[in-house]
């Protein structure tokens, strides 16, 4: 029950890094937001450093 809790450990902060490294890098393209309401959000967010902000606490929350 221990490597399972480990390895399951393991895979979120991987997942956590890819994406907190995302919002840097770019590595997985940029999504495609159909409603008009999520377009202005992510743009918004893009213009200010909250963006920048999250995707800091993303990749700490990893390594934690």
């Amino acid at each position: 029950m221990k490597i399972v809790a480990v390895v399951q450990r393991v895979l979120l902060g991987a997942i956590f890094v890819v994406y907190g490294l995302n919002g840097f890098v770019r590595f997985t393209g940029p999504p495609s937001f159909e409603a008009p309401i999520a377009r202005q959000y992510m743009s918004v967010m893009q213009a200010t450093p909250y963006a920048h902000a999250l995707s800091d606490y993303r990749s700490l929350a990893a390594c934690c």
